[in-house]
């Protein structure tokens, strides 16, 4: 059996990285990059199967799917999002799980969700699923390093936050390392040594950091799995899917109860990380080893593997019909939303002149 990692070849978000990087861990070798928004036309050299621990936000595209028939799934941290519209400008949610879509899934299945809205989701079509969390929660730590000046990282932060953070910092003689996991650098042309090496330089300074405060899923959690103490601040923190299958896990807070003051942690000498998650953690390590296990059995043949297929023809003509549903619901069922957008359009056309007339006057 060969082995994959999936990529997200074009992702401005280096938390992407993290999760291939914490895949290619299990894997005996990797012989293959695959970008998870071309899961449906990947080819592999001599038709030969690939193993994939498919970790990962999918289906951006929305009609990417199902993947190709080369790929052997381990699916496990999956994350489907179906906001629609309003966020994505596409009316289209959860339909790509019907007919073959969803077909592919089933024969997969269980489907180990990232967060409970995947998870409600999978269940809504019927699809064997559980609640496994995230890959990164498995990540060893790094090289241990005794820095020349204890710091403190803030990673994408709000200012407002950022600056309480240095004040803090400065009463106790920390630095402040400022970070983004928003890359300064196209993506799109590294290789994946390239990628490893920017994901390690940028774990082992989480690692040997005094705290970590920030806003970022794919922060917090590495933090977690390498016991560097991290707060996670967010107004939204309750309410946001991706984040509320490990708030329990997590020092939390919002924006404003930590510029009050009112969410005691210490990000001077912060307490150890909770130790909750070690379940789920040794839960994902055993189902992805013995993913491992199983695709190097001997006694196997590769139809062995292969749970469903389906041909070009049939995949074409899925696609077709989901991209036309797409564009049906998009000119039609949509209309009150298109309409809402040009009445706040045209508001915001004759409030500016208004604004600017009246602010003239009073001048």
């Amino acid at each position: 059996m060969k082995y994959g990692i999936l990529i997200h070849k074009y992702s401005h978000n280096i938390g992407d990285d993290i999760q291939s990087y914490a895949t290619s861990l299990f894997l005996p070798s990797i012989d293959y990059i695959v970008d998870r928004e071309e899961l449906d036309t990947f080819k592999s050299k001599n038709d030969e199967l690939v193993a994939i621990i498919m970790n990962a936000w999918f289906l951006w595209k929305k009609w990417n799917w199902p993947p190709s028939n080369f790929i052997i799934p381990k699916l496990t941290g999956v994350h489907v999002a179906s906001w629609g519209i309003d966020k994505w400008g596409s009316p289209l949610k959860d339909e790509f799980m019907e007919g073959i879509g969803g077909e592919w899934l089933k024969a997969y299945s269980p489907v180990g969700c990232r967060d409970n809205n995947t998870l409600e989701i999978c269940k809504k079509y019927e699809i064997e699923s559980y609640l496994s969390g995230c890959i990164t929660l498995t990540l060893p730590k790094q090289k241990i390093v005794t820095p020349k000046k204890e710091y403190i990282c803030v990673v994408d932060l709000p200012y407002l936050i950022e600056r309480k953070v240095r004040k803090i910092a400065k009463k106790k003689n920390l630095e402040v390392k400022v970070i983004s996991h928003d890359l300064d650098y196209d993506s799109d042309e590294l290789t994946w040594e390239e990628r490893k090496k920017h994901v390690e330089d940028l774990l082992t300074i989480y690692q040997n950091a005094k705290c970590v405060v920030t806003i970022r899923l794919h922060v917090a959690l590495p933090c977690l799995a390498m016991e560097t103490p991290v707060l996670c601040i967010r107004d939204d923190i309750k309410e946001n899917d991706r984040f509320s299958p490990y708030n329990q896990y997590l020092y939390c807070t919002t924006g404003n109860e930590f510029l009050k003051g009112k969410y005691k942690y210490d990000i001077s000498n912060p307490p150890k990380n909770k130790e909750d998650y070690k379940k789920m953690r040794q839960d994902i390590i055993d189902n992805v080893t013995q993913f491992i296990k199983y695709t190097q059995n001997e006694n196997m043949k590769d139809e062995d593997y292969v749970k469903i297929q389906y041909t070009e023809d049939e995949k074409n003509k899925w696609q077709t019909k989901l991209m036309k549903y797409t564009l049906n619901k998009w000119l039609f069922d949509n209309r009150e939303y298109t309409e809402e957008l040009k009445r706040q359009s045209f508001e915001n056309k004759v409030k500016s002149p208004i604004k600017r007339f009246i602010k003239k006057i009073l001048n």
